[in-house]
C-alpha cells in the first residue's frame, strides 16, 4: 500500500470509507465464484508445456541446421520453421492461461480467511488493521483520490472482485455515486 500524498484527505476518514465500501461488497459476495476451478496440479501442466516448447525450439533449430547443411530444401525448412513458431505461440498462450489460473488458485487458498472475515463483518465483530490490510491486498483494492466541486472523492477498485465504484469521502456517511 502506498501512502496518500494529498494532505486534504484524512487517512482515517479515507480508510474508514474504503473499508465501509469493501465491507458492503464482501457481505454480498459469493465466495465460491472467486475460485470455481477444480484442483489440478497446474505446476505440472506448465512443466509439460515448457518441455513441449523446448522440443519445438529444438525441432526448429535442427531444421535450420539441416537446411544450412543442404540436407533439406528451403521450402521444407520454412514450413517446419513456421509450424514450430505457430506451435510455440500456442504453447506460450496456454502457459500464460495456466499462470493466470495459478493466481486464482493462490486466491483460493486464502478464501477461508476471506470467509472468516465476511462472517465477522456480518456479525459486526472487530476486524484488526492487519486483517483489513491483508484483505485489501488479497482483493487487489486500489484507490484514486481527487477533489471535484469541492467534494473529496475516491474511485475504489478491486481487480479480484472486478468491481469499481466512485465514493465520496465524508466522515458522516458513505455515498456511492
Amino acid at each position: 500500500m502506498n501512502k496518500c500524498s494529498l494532505p486534504q484527505f484524512s487517512v482515517k476518514d479515507t480508510d474508514a470509507r474504503v473499508w465501509e465500501w469493501l465491507s458492503k461488497e464482501l457481505v454480498n459476495i459469493n465466495l465460491s465464484t472467486l475460485n470455481n476451478r477444480p484442483n489440478e496440479d497446474l505446476g505440472t501442466q506448465i512443466e509439460v508445456l515448457n518441455r513441449a516448447m523446448d522440443a519445438s525450439k529444438d525441432r526448429e533449430s535442427r531444421a535450420l541446421n539441416l537446411y544450412l547443411e543442404n540436407h533439406i530444401d528451403k521450402i521444407i525448412y520454412i514450413n517446419i520453421k513456421n509450424n514450430c513458431q505457430q506451435e510455440q505461440l500456442e504453447l506460450q498462450k496456454r502457459i500464460e492461461t495456466i499462470k493466470h489460473d495459478m493466481e486464482k488458485d493462490e486466491l483460493g487458498e486464502k478464501i477461508h480467511l476471506l470467509g472468516d472475515i465476511v462472517a465477522r463483518i456480518r456479525s459486526d465483530d472487530f476486524i484488526t488493521i492487519e486483517e483489513k490490510v491483508a484483505i485489501v491486498e488479497m482483493l487487489k483494492v486500489s484507490v484514486i483520490l481527487y477533489i471535484e466541486n469541492g467534494n473529496k472523492m475516491a474511485i475504489v477498485k478491486s481487480k479480484t472482485l472486478i468491481k469499481e465504484d466512485c465514493i465520496s469521502i465524508y466522515p458522516e456517511q458513505l455515498i456511492l455515486l
